[in-house]
């Protein structure tokens, strides 16, 4: 953890991304879907995709304004919750919306 915390980008991300607590959970709320987006691709396809490719996805769920709800509810589960999973919830909201074809990427 040490190694980790100690490398430059992440200081970085850290000073630019977690000054406040809005903008920490906003960082938190873009690190789980990146996870859940290159995690889902690769069981799927059994390949990764480019971290520029999920960067986009991740881009293009966070303006959506039918995904960004979903990842914003989730978020708030995830916080207020404390022992639910952000991907569980996340998945459990995100299969409604997909299923009524609110959702397109």
């Amino acid at each position: 953890m040490a190694e980790i915390f100690s490398d430059d980008k992440v200081k970085s991300f850290f000073q630019d991304y977690f000054s406040t607590w809005t903008d920490a959970q906003t960082a938190l709320m873009m690190m789980h879907t990146f996870v859940i987006i290159d995690e889902g691709y690769y069981k799927q396809h059994g390949v990764r995709l480019k971290n520029e490719d999920v960067c986009a996805i991740v881009r293009k769920a966070m303006t959506d304004r039918n995904c960004r709800p979903v990842l914003v509810e989730a978020m708030k589960e995830f916080v207020q919750e404390g022992n639910q999973k952000f991907f569980n919830t996340f998945q459990r909201l995100l299969e409604p919306a997909i299923e009524m074809k609110s959702i397109h990427f």
